[in-house]
C-alpha cells in the first residue's frame, strides 16, 4: 500500500498534455524527448495527474505546441502562451475608443470575412485539419469578437448602461428559448 505524502506546494495538473500528444501522434518516450525526461513514465505520470506539470514543462510544451493548458488544483486554470522576449520592453501602441459607430464598421467587415469563411469549416472538420480549424476559429471567433467588443467599448464611452439593459433584455429572449442565459455564466459588469 503506498502511503501518502502530503504535498509541499499545491498541485498543477497538465490539462491538454494528453490530447496535444495524441493528436500529433507522439508516444510518450517521445514525449518525455521533447520536454528533456528522462523516459516517458514521467509523462504518463504528469497526464494521469499523479504529478504535478513544472513551470519549465509548460514552458517547453507551449513552445512545442503553440500553447499549454494547465490547472492550479482549487484556483483554476491557466494558459501558457510563447513569446518573444525582445518584445517585452517594447511599448504597445496606445490604444484609444473608437465610437460606436466607428468600431461597427470595422466589425462589418470582420463579419463579412466571417461569412466567407464558415463554409469550409465543415469540410475542415471532416478532413481533421487542425492548422484550418485554428485558422477558422480566428477568423470566425477572435476576429469578430474583438470588433464587437470594440463596438461594445464604444457604447460604453457613450452610455454605460446601454449594454446592461441589452444584456438583460438578451438574456429575457434566451429564457424564453429554454436557453440559459449568458449571465448565468459569466458575471455581468456593474455599471
Amino acid at each position: 500500500m503506498r502511503r501518502q505524502i502530503p504535498r509541499k506546494t499545491d498541485m498543477v495538473r497538465a490539462i491538454d498534455l494528453r490530447p496535444r500528444r495524441l493528436e500529433r501522434g507522439l508516444t510518450t518516450d517521445q514525449m518525455a524527448d521533447i520536454l528533456q525526461f528522462s523516459d516517458g513514465k514521467h509523462v504518463c505520470s504528469i497526464e494521469t495527474g499523479r504529478s504535478a506539470i513544472t513551470a519549465p514543462t509548460i514552458i517547453r510544451q507551449a513552445y512545442s505546441f503553440g500553447a499549454a493548458v494547465a490547472e492550479l488544483v482549487g484556483v483554476g486554470g491557466a494558459v501558457t502562451l510563447p513569446f518573444d522576449l525582445a518584445q517585452l520592453g517594447r511599448s504597445a501602441p496606445r490604444a484609444s475608443t473608437m465610437s460606436a459607430g466607428e468600431a461597427a464598421w470595422v466589425a462589418l467587415e470582420e463579419a463579412r470575412e466571417a461569412i466567407e469563411c464558415i463554409s469550409s469549416l465543415q469540410d475542415a472538420i471532416s478532413r481533421r485539419d487542425r492548422a484550418r480549424l485554428v485558422y477558422l476559429g480566428e477568423q470566425l471567433v477572435c476576429d469578430p469578437m474583438h470588433a464587437f467588443e470594440l463596438v461594445v467599448q464604444g457604447l460604453d464611452a457613450y452610455d454605460p448602461t446601454i449594454m446592461i439593459e441589452a444584456r438583460i433584455s438578451h438574456g429575457r429572449k434566451l429564457v424564453r428559448k429554454g436557453l440559459t442565459p449568458f449571465f448565468m455564466t459569466r458575471p455581468l459588469d456593474a455599471a
